[in-house]
């Protein structure tokens, strides 16, 4: 447990991020978790900024602040189209609207890292839109389910489950 002094000042640092940081753009709809309790106490976050888009579903990003990627984030429990495959573009598209550029914080699962090395995430902006949630729930990414890391796949298939239902994104344009 941290001590009390730095666990304000923890408190502080996400306050002043979440007034400072530029909110989600007005489509993205607020797709939450509870993050702020879990973060300081629980299940311990990784903040850093969103400094290269790879897809829909990977990105890089910089924790120490020198403006160059530290480490290649997969999102868990989500699964966008690979290049050529219909809605790609647009999966990439959204991706880079939500995060690029924006200080992000990642929760691990289970596994720290996939086997390509990738740093495994649940990716939320200081805003409280949950990234892979929102990716899911605006038909812009399928679930995935990549055990042991499923803490929120009942979460993540209730999104998707509103997606198909709507033909949101990439079931209604490409049939998923």
């Amino acid at each position: 447990m941290m001590p009390s002094a730095q666990r304000m000042a923890s408190i502080a640092m996400i306050a002043m991020l979440a007034l400072l940081c530029p909110a989600m753009p007005a489509r993205a709809e607020r797709v939450c978790i509870p993050l702020v309790g879990r973060a300081i106490y629980a299940r311990p976050v990784t903040w850093g900024q969103v400094c290269h888009i790879v897809d829909g579903d990977t990105f890089d990003i910089d924790t120490d602040g020198d403006g160059l990627a530290d480490d290649r984030v997969r999102p868990i429990g989500i699964d966008t189209p690979e290049r050529g495959e219909c809605y790609y573009r647009e999966a990439s598209a959204r991706a880079e609207a939500l995060l690029l550029g924006r200080m992000v914080a990642l929760e691990r699962d289970k596994s720290a890292r996939d086997r390509y090395g990738r740093l495994l995430a649940y990716v939320y902006a200081p805003s409280g839109g949950w990234f892979n949630g929102i990716m899911v729930r605006e038909g812009y990414a399928r679930v995935a389910v990549y055990p042991p890391d499923v803490l929120y796949i009942p979460a993540l298939q209730a999104q998707e489950a509103q997606a198909q239902a709507e033909r949101a994104g990439g079931w209604g344009a490409c049939g998923w």
